[in-house]
């Protein structure tokens, strides 16, 4: 199913369902477009202006990763910066987005998902070890990558990047979405009822399920033992 758009010169776009992503989308309407089985089917007409002026001004355009206050996650391995259609407003519609990653030493880029976009990861510096679960394949693809190189994790799955040195990281992660979604995995795993969470684990207590989410590092954490046993951080 299609959703379309004209703007007054004629010219008649599609949005493929893959493309809804955020209430500002000239694809549907509102958040609720995007719901299953509830996109939006008829033609909105809209003028020239209206798709290119969206009341921005020229700094709009700019995102400073290091000195931004929004979009950031601070753990003990280090910082991440997003910049979305939710903080980036010339994001908006542009089906786009961006994460710089801070990596310090052994630092993890925990496990997590992005549910809307599939994501290219490039190292900026440093060396690190990605790896992701292929659930199209139920394998886990795993790899080592160095400045300049690029790996490329598909829409949904789980994955990560690990630092391997004893000196910081940087990693520019993009995204073919405005609004990529992100979920840490031990952090939506144990969002669930910790009853439910006990019986996933074997039939763990409710009170063994609090006393671990107490443990649950912030994203990006300190990483594998091996990293951290080598470049003395313990």
């Amino acid at each position: 199913m299609f959703v379309y758009f004209s703007v007054v010169n004629g010219i008649s776009l599609e949005c493929p369902p893959n493309m809804c992503r955020s209430k500002w989308d000239f694809c549907g309407e509102g958040p609720e477009y995007c719901a299953e089985g509830n996109r939006k089917t008829t033609t909105t007409t809209i003028t020239a202006a209206a798709a290119v002026n969206q009341g921005l001004n020229p700094k709009d355009y700019i995102f400073d990763f290091l000195n931004s206050e929004t979009g950031r996650a601070n753990g003990t391995g280090g910082q991440a910066v997003a910049a979305t259609s939710k903080n980036f407003p010339a994001l908006v519609s542009n089906g786009m987005a961006m994460t710089v990653g801070y990596i310090g030493p052994c630092g993890i880029n925990l496990p997590h998902t992005h549910p809307h976009a599939t994501e290219m990861n490039l190292i900026l510096d440093g060396k690190f070890q990605s790896g992701f679960y292929d659930f199209n394949t139920n394998t886990f693809v795993m790899n080592e990558v160095r400045k300049h190189m690029v790996s490329l994790f598909p829409r949904g799955v789980i994955h990560f990047e690990q630092n391997l040195n004893c000196k910081p990281a940087t990693f520019v992660a993009t995204f073919n979405s405005d609004v990529p979604g992100v979920l840490t995995i031990a952090d939506g795993f144990f969002g669930l009822p910790a009853e439910i969470v006990g019986a996933s684990l074997g039939g763990l207590s409710v009170e063994k399920i609090e006393d671990l989410k107490q443990y649950l590092p912030k994203n990006p954490a300190i990483g594998v033992a091996s990293c951290r046993k080598r470049c003395h951080l313990d």
